[in-house]
C-alpha cells in the first residue's frame, strides 16, 4: 500500500495535487502501513520528493490520538518524533487538558483578567471526578450536566475569550512572528502547551480530526486562515483516514457555518452602494501593479466594476431607502426558498409572491405579499436575482482583488516570515466599505471559500447550475427590533458542500482517502465519486492492479493460515434491568456510566429496550 502512496505523489509531480482512494479490506492494516510510510518521510528518506508536510485526518477524534502515539512507539524514545510531530486537538480540549499544569506559570497581567477566571472556573468544574463523589453509586444526573454545561461555555466562550486576551497582550511585544516567537520562547513557554498551533509551521507532520482540519486555524502569532485555502497546504500531503465518514463531519461543520454566516442582502448592497456614490477614494495599495501577461487581472477595472453594478442597483431598486415586510400576521416567520414563493412557521399563504412598492413621502420601500400579480409594483424575486448577480459578481471580483493583493505582497515583503494570509488580503479590501462586523465576517468567509477554488470554477456564469459548487440558499424576513420601518432580508448560504471541500483541496494538495468502502458509491453517507471524477479528469486516481495484486498478497502472506475463533454470548435484554445491560455490553466503568445516562434521558422502558438492542 505504501508503494501505491509513493507512485501517486510521483506521478503528479507536475501538478502537485491529486485524489487517491485506498481501499484495502478490514483488518488489513491501512493505518500501521500509513504510519510506517510517515516513519520514513521523518527520518529523510526519499519516499515522498516534493511532499512539505503531512496532514493525517480522521473524523473520530480517538483515531487521531491513537496513531499519533503508535507512530511515537515506531520512531522510539528519538528527539525526531516531538522535533516535527504535532498534536492538534480543538482549542477548548488542549485548555482542558493542559491548563492546571501551566496556570500558575501564566502571566500575572492575563492572570488578573474576567477571561483567565472563566476559564479557570470551567476546568475545575470539567475536572470533577463524579465517580468519587460516592463510592459504589456513579453519580450522573446534575452533576453530569453541570460539567457537560462547563465544558459547553469553555469550547463556546470562555477559551475564545481568554484567546483574544492572550493574543492583545502577546502583541505588546511585537507584531512580526520573529518579534512574538522570541517572546514565547524567552518567557511564554507556557503558550505552545496551551495552543499548539503557535508550533505548526514548525513541524511535518500533523495530526488532527476532520472537523478541526475544516475549521478556522488561528496560529496566535499571525492572523486566522482555513487549512484549505492557506499557505499551509502547499506541497502538502493529506491523509484522510476512514475517508467515507468523513464527509459527515465536513457537512455538519458547513451546515453550521452556514447558519452562522448570514447577509443582510439589502444592507450589504445598500452600503456598499452608498459608499461609492459618497465619492470615497481608496488606497493606491488596494491596486498592485496588474501581472504581466494578465490583463484580466486588473484589479482597479475589476473595482469600477463592481462599483458601476452596485450604483445601477442603488438607483433601479432605491437601495437608500429601508425595506418593510407588512406581514399578516405579526408574530409569524417568513421565508423565501428557492421557489421564491412565501412560505411560513404557520403553514399559511404558501401560494403568495411578495412585492415592493416604494413610498417616495414615507421614504420607504414597502414589501407585500399578494396571490395574484399586481400591476407597476416590483416582484421581490426580480430585486433578489438583481442584487445577486451584483452579489456573486462583488464576492468573485473580491476574490480576483484579494489574490492580487496577497501576491503582490508575499513577492515583496520585507520580513520572509510574514506573509499575508488570503483573510488579511480580503479584509484590507473590504475594510474602507466600513460594513458591519457580522456581514464583513460573513462576506470574507463567503469570498475565501470562493477562492478555495480553481481560477477556472471561480470565472462560472451566474446561470451555471451546479449544486455541489453553488450550494443552497434561503432568505429569512427579520423585523429590526429597536425600528418598526426596517425588515432586514438575511440570506443564508449553504456555499460550500463536502463534495467542493474535497475536490478544492485535492486541487491545491496531494489528498489520500483510507477505508474499505473508499471507492464504493453505494455506501450510505460517502461522497459523488462520480462527480469528483469528472471533476478531477486526471488528478482521480484508485489503486492500480498491479497494486491491488501486491496487497492481495501481502493478506495472503500474513493471514493465510491464521484462524479465528468467534465467540458468541447470547444475552436476554427483555429480561435485564438497564444497569445489568450496561455491566454486561460495556468493560469501562465511564462508559457504563455514560450508557445509563442515556437510557434514562429516552424515558420510558420500552424505548429504551429498543435503544439497548440497536447498540447491540
Amino acid at each position: 500500500m505504501q508503494e501505491a502512496v509513493k507512485r501517486f505523489v510521483a506521478n503528479r509531480q507536475e501538478e502537485k495535487n491529486g485524489l487517491l482512494l485506498v481501499d484495502g479490506p478490514t483488518g488489513f492494516g491501512k493505518t500501521h502501513r500509513i504510519l510506517l510510510l510517515l516513519k520514513d518521510y521523518l527520518e529523510g528518506k526519499p519516499v515522498l520528493p516534493g511532499v512539505e508536510r503531512i496532514y493525517y485526518l480522521s473524523p473520530l477524534k480517538k483515531n487521531v490520538a491513537s496513531p499519533y502515539e503508535k507512530l511515537r512507539k515506531l520512531i522510539g524514545n528519538d528527539p525526531l518524533f516531538d522535533a516535527n510531530v504535532l498534536l492538534l486537538p480543538a482549542y477548548y480540549q488542549s485548555i482542558l487538558d493542559n491548563f492546571l499544569s501551566v496556570r500558575d506559570q501564566i502571566d500575572p497581567v492575563i492572570r488578573k483578567t474576567s477571561a483567565f477566571m472563566e476559564v479557570s472556573k470551567c476546568v475545575s468544574a470539567c475536572k470533577t471526578d463524579l465517580s468519587a463523589i460516592d463510592e459504589g453509586k456513579p453519580i450522573f444526573g446534575d452533576l453530569r450536566s453541570l460539567r457537560d454545561q462547563a465544558e459547553q461555555t469553555l469550547g463556546e466562550v470562555a477559551e475564545p475569550a481568554f484567546r483574544a486576551v492572550i493574543k492583545e497582550e502577546l502583541r505588546k511585544y511585537g507584531h512580526t512572528k520573529a518579534a512574538l516567537r522570541k517572546k514565547i520562547a524567552c518567557d511564554w513557554q507556557w503558550l505552545p502547551k496551551l495552543y499548539p498551533s503557535i508550533l505548526l509551521e514548525d513541524r511535518k507532520v500533523v495530526f488532527m480530526s476532520v472537523a478541526k482540519f475544516c475549521s478556522t486555524n488561528d496560529p496566535i502569532i499571525s492572523g486566522k486562515c482555513n487549512f484549505a485555502t492557506s499557505s499551509l497546504i502547499k506541497g502538502a500531503l493529506v491523509i484522510i483516514d476512514e475517508i467515507d465518514s468523513s464527509k459527515e463531519d465536513i457537512l455538519r461543520n458547513q451546515i453550521e457555518a452556514c447558519r452562522t454566516t448570514r447577509i443582510d442582502l439589502i444592507k450589504f448592497a445598500s452600503t456598499m452602494s452608498g459608499v461609492f456614490a459618497g465619492g470615497r477614494e481608496f488606497p493606491d495599495d488596494n491596486f498592485p501593479p496588474v501581472p504581466e501577461g494578465h490583463p484580466e487581472r486588473n484589479s482597479r477595472k475589476v473595482h469600477e466594476r463592481i462599483k458601476d453594478l452596485m450604483l445601477q442597483r442603488r438607483d433601479l431598486f432605491s437601495l437608500n431607502y429601508p425595506f418593510k415586510l407588512i406581514r399578516e400576521e405579526p408574530d409569524d416567520r417568513n421565508f423565501l426558498f428557492q421557489d421564491y414563493q412565501l412560505h411560513t412557521v404557520s403553514g399559511a399563504d404558501k401560494t403568495k409572491h411578495l412585492y415592493v412598492s416604494v413610498d417616495p413621502k414615507k421614504r420607504q420601500n414597502v414589501i407585500v405579499p399578494f396571490a395574484k400579480e399586481p400591476k407597476n409594483l416590483t416582484p421581490l424575486n426580480r430585486l433578489i436575482h438583481s442584487l445577486i448577480n451584483a452579489f456573486n459578481f462583488t464576492k468573485t471580483g473580491f476574490a480576483l482583488m484579494a489574490r492580487n493583493k496577497l501576491t503582490y505582497y508575499n513577492e515583496h515583503k520585507k520580513d520572509v516570515e510574514d506573509e499575508m494570509e488570503l483573510e488579511d488580503a480580503v479584509s484590507t479590501m473590504l475594510f474602507p466599505f466600513e460594513l458591519d462586523s457580522g456581514i464583513h465576517a460573513s462576506f470574507q468567509k463567503m469570498v475565501v471559500d470562493d477562492f478555495a477554488l480553481p481560477e477556472a470554477q471561480q470565472k462560472r456564469g451566474n446561470y451555471d447550475s451546479d449544486f455541489y459548487m453553488d450550494g443552497f440558499r434561503y432568505f429569512d424576513f427579520v423585523d429590526a427590533l429597536t425600528q418598526e420601518t426596517v425588515t432586514s432580508i438575511f440570506m443564508y448560504c449553504l456555499s460550500e458542500t463536502p463534495e467542493k471541500f474535497l475536490y478544492s483541496l485535492a486541487t491545491k494538495c496531494y489528498v489520500v482517502g483510507l477505508s474499505a468502502t473508499a471507492t464504493l458509491p453505494t455506501v450510505t453517507g460517502n461522497y459523488n465519486l462520480t462527480y469528483l471524477k469528472e471533476k478531477l479528469g486526471p488528478g482521480y486516481c484508485v489503486i492500480s492492479e498491479e497494486d491491488r495484486r501486491r496487497i492481495d498478497a501481502e493478506i495472503a502472506k500474513e493471514n493465510g493460515t491464521k484462524q479465528y475463533p468467534m465467540h458468541v454470548h447470547v444475552m436476554n435484554l427483555d429480561a435485564m434491568d438497564m444497569h445489568a445491560i450496561a455491566t454486561s455490553v460495556f468493560q469501562l466503568p465511564d462508559n457504563q456510566e455514560m450508557f445509563e445516562y442515556v437510557l434514562d434521558s429516552i424515558g420510558d422502558d420500552f424505548r429504551q429496550r429498543r435503544f439497548a438492542k440497536m447498540v447491540m
